[in-house]
């Protein structure tokens, strides 16, 4: 058996807590606590002033220079339902391979 790396070492902790099918969830799940948490502390503003924060991409006049909730609600969620369009057609051509 080989010796691992010191990388290795790091990584595989961590590899092995994200291939856990739950551990999403839970991490979901505490970030939802958080949020809430820091919008209805003093510090809701900064929460806020964070949700409106302008954030830009692009080249020469070609621009996009949204708030950041904007590019969650957009660009974010248009790859998460990708993503779940993807799952979903894997889940039916390995249930109509049977």
């Amino acid at each position: 058996m080989m010796a691992r790396s010191p990388i290795d070492r790091i990584l595989h902790p961590v590899i092995k807590f994200i291939h856990q099918e739950f551990m999403g969830g839970i991490i979901l799940f505490i970030h939802v606590i958080i949020s809430i948490a820091w919008v209805n502390s003093s510090w809701s503003d900064f929460y806020r002033h964070l949700w409106e924060t302008k954030m830009s991409v692009g080249f020469s006049d070609f621009k996009f220079n949204q708030p950041l909730h904007i590019w969650i609600n957009d660009g974010l969620m248009a790859i998460f339902f990708f993503v779940i369009g993807l799952e979903l057609t894997r889940e039916y051509t390995a249930k109509s391979a049977f």
